[in-house]
C-alpha cells in the first residue's frame, strides 16, 4: 500500500449512526429525498411488492439518518476523504442493529440514492476497507439553497455507549456483545453521566473551520486482542467522539469553554511510564521514546514502541508507516534492538500484547479525572491521555490527573500544558 492511499484511507470519517434531521428545513429535505426513491422504485419497478408499515419506517429513517449525513458532511467538512459506510456483509452493514433500516437493505438504498443523484459511493480497492459515501454537488446545492444550518441536526442516543470488538490475528475487527455484568453497567453509567455534562456546558468555538460543536457524546471503546477469547472489559476503553477529538491544537485552540480560553493538560509518555509500572521497574530519566540517531523521527519511534507492547508474539513485519518513517539505512530488526537496549527493564513486555491491558490502565485513569473534574464543576474534554479544559482551572486539572495516575497505578506520572500566554511546559 502506498504512503498516500494509507493517508487518504485514514481521513475518512465514520458513519454517524446517532445523526438525525430534526429542524424543518432538514426533515422536509429527507422527506422530499424519500418520496424521490420511492417513486424511483416504482418507475424501475425495483420491487415487487409494497413495503409493510414496519419496513417503510425502517426505510424512511435510513434515508433520514444518511441525508443528515450527507448534509452535516456538506456543512461541516473534514479536510479531506469521504464517509466510511460498511456494506459489504449483512453483518457488516448491520454496525448498529438498533437504528431501524441499516441491515441488509442497506446496499440496495444506497444504490438508489446513487441513481438518483443524492450521493456516490466508491468501493473499496483494497480488501477489508469499507465502501465510502459523499455528497454530490446537486445534493450539496440543495442543502445550501434551503438554508439548512447547524440547528437542524440532532444526535441522538442510540445503541450502548460501550462498545466491545475483538480483532483477530489478520486484523480483521469483529463487533461482540458487551457482557451484562456490574462493571459493565458502572460503566455505562460513568459514561452516560460523562455525556449528559459536556451537552449542558457551554463550549463555543471562534476559529474559521466549519466544525460543530455540538457533537460532543462519547462512546468509550474496548478492544479485545486476538488472545483472549472470551468477552472482556480489560482491554482498551478509550473515549471516542466530540468534535474536538478529530481534529490537532491548531484548531482546539480556539475553543471557548464559558467563554474562556483553553489549555490542553497531557500526561507525559503515558504508555511506556504504564509499561514500567507493570514491571515494577524504574523508567529511566528524559523522553522515553528517544533513541539515538531517531531524533529527527519521534513521533516514527512512539508508533514503533507502541507496536512492540500491543504485538501478540514477534513483531517480523513492521508497518509500513513505521518503516517509511525510519532513518535511512534503519531496518525492523534495528529497530527493535534500539528500542529494547534503551529499554531493558521493560523488554520482557514486548509481544505480550500488554498494550491493550495499559490502554486500559490509561482509559480508566481519564475517566476518572472526568468524574473529578464535574465533581468540582470544571468541563474537561478528553483527548485521549489529555484534556482540554479553561485556563483558569489548569492547577485543579493538572493536580487531579498527577493525583488519579499515582492512586491507580503506584506511579507519578508528570503532565504538561500547552496553551495559555504563561503556562507552557510541566506543571
Amino acid at each position: 500500500m502506498s504512503l498516500d492511499r494509507r493517508l487518504k484511507v485514514t481521513r475518512d470519517q465514520k458513519f454517524r449512526f446517532d445523526l438525525n434531521p430534526a429542524g424543518p428545513a432538514l426533515v422536509a429535505l429527507a422527506g422530499d429525498i424519500g418520496n424521490e426513491l420511492l417513486a424511483y422504485e416504482h418507475r424501475n419497478q425495483l420491487r415487487e411488492r409494497k413495503r409493510k408499515p414496519a419496513d417503510l419506517a425502517a426505510f424512511e429513517n435510513a434515508v433520514g439518518v444518511i441525508v443528515a449525513n450527507l448534509a452535516h458532511f456538506t456543512l461541516f467538512p473534514p479536510e479531506a476523504g469521504a464517509i466510511i459506510l460498511p456494506m459489504g456483509h449483512p453483518r457488516a452493514a448491520r454496525v448498529e442493529a438498533s437504528v431501524p433500516g441499516f441491515g441488509t437493505a442497506l446496499r440496495a438504498i444506497v444504490s438508489v440514492m446513487e441513481a438518483t443523484g443524492v450521493l456516490r459511493s466508491t468501493e473499496p480497492e483494497i480488501a477489508r476497507f469499507a465502501t465510502t459515501i459523499a455528497p454530490t454537488q446537486a445534493f450539496r446545492d440543495e442543502v445550501l439553497a434551503r438554508h439548512i444550518g447547524g440547528e437542524d441536526f440532532e444526535w441522538r442516543s442510540i445503541g450502548d455507549n460501550l462498545r466491545l470488538t475483538h480483532k483477530d490475528t489478520k486484523g480483521r475487527k469483529t463487533r461482540l456483545p458487551v457482557p451484562k455484568t456490574e462493571e459493565a453497567a458502572s460503566l455505562r453509567q460513568d459514561v452516560e453521566a460523562i455525556n449528559e455534562w459536556l451537552a449542558r456546558a457551554n463550549i463555543s468555538y471562534t476559529g474559521n473551520m466549519p466544525l460543530d460543536v455540538r457533537d460532543r457524546r462519547l462512546v468509550r471503546c474496548f478492544n479485545q486482542p486476538p488472545h483472549i477469547n472470551f468477552p472482556s472489559l480489560s482491554y482498551g476503553g478509550r473515549l471516542f467522539g466530540g468534535f474536538w477529538q478529530r481534529h490537532g491544537w491548531h484548531v482546539r485552540q480556539h475553543i471557548r469553554i464559558g467563554g474562556e480560553p483553553v489549555v490542553e493538560v497531557d500526561y507525559g509518555q503515558m504508555l511506556p511510564r504504564l509499561a514500567y509500572a507493570e514491571a515494577d521497574r524504574e523508567p529511566p530519566t528524559g523522553d522515553l521514546y528517544a533513541v539515538t540517531g531517531t531524533e529527527s523521527c519521534r513521533a516514527t519511534m512512539k508508533k514503533a514502541f507502541n507496536a512492540l507492547l500491543f504485538k501478540v508474539g514477534t513483531l517480523r513485519r513492521w508497518p509500513l508507516e513505521i518503516l517509511d518513517g525510519l532513518p535511512e539505512g534503519w531496518t525492523g530488526r534495528t529497530l527493535r534492538t534500539a528500542i529494547l537496549s534503551v529499554h531493558p527493564g521493560i523488554s520482557r513486555l514486548a509481544g505480550t500484547g500488554i498494550g491493550y491491558r495499559l490502554f486500559h490502565h490509561e482509559s480508566t485513569i481519564m475517566c476518572a479525572v472526568l468524574m473529578r473534574c464535574m465533581a468540582v464543576g470544571v468541563v474537561a474534554l478528553p483527548v485521549h491521555d489529555a484534556v482540554v479544559c479553561p485556563a483558569s482551572a489548569v492547577h485543579v486539572v493538572s493536580n487531579i490527573m498527577r493525583e488519579e495516575a499515582y492512586r491507580h497505578c503506584g506511579v507519578a506520572i508528570p503532565v504538561s500544558v500547552q496553551g495559555g500566554d504563561c503556562l507552557g511546559g510541566s506543571t
